[in-house]
């Protein structure tokens, strides 16, 4: 998907009778990260690694949310449907109009922790894609466990 500049130069100049080319395309944005500016590799590089990485669910910002309780939860992280009412918020914030018959994916969240994607169905929200959670970190950076679990 996209746009090919350097197609679309070269159809303009077909369309009127000559010829072109691009001297020094540039790529402004990519959907979503039109906010950020886009980095030479040189920039990246200057930047501390913890400002380097947007969240994990920053692309998925356009989609309609829904916050779980804890046992709601435990359900989705299990693969469990969830059924019943529950409130789903519009990307600005604001309660979301019923999707209804559709098929439309929810992201779901416990607390701020972005757990995935659901299914809005007639029934309720069926899980469709889910990110594993853990409640303290894997590894410290370089791969060494967490200090808390290092023997002396």
């Amino acid at each position: 998907k996209g746009t090919y500049i350097r197609t679309v130069v070269v159809d303009l100049a077909r369309a009127l009778g000559t010829v072109a080319f691009c001297a020094e395309p540039r790529l402004l944005w990519v959907g979503p990260f039109a906010e950020r500016p886009m980095l030479t590799l040189e920039a990246l590089e200057a930047q501390p690694q913890t400002e380097r990485l947007l969240p994990v669910d920053f692309p998925l910002r356009w989609m309609p949310r829904v916050s779980l309780s804890p046992q709601e939860a435990t359900a989705v992280r299990h693969g469990q449907p969830l059924t019943g009412r529950l409130t789903i918020e519009s990307a600005d914030g604001n309660a979301a109009p019923d999707g209804g018959e559709g098929d439309r994916l929810i992201r779901h969240y416990a607390g701020e922790a972005f757990l995935g994607l659901a299914r809005q169905t007639p029934a309720g929200l069926a899980p469709a894609k889910i990110l594993p959670v853990s409640e303290r970190p894997i590894s410290e950076p370089g791969g060494a466990p967490p200090a808390e679990d290092r023997s002396a």
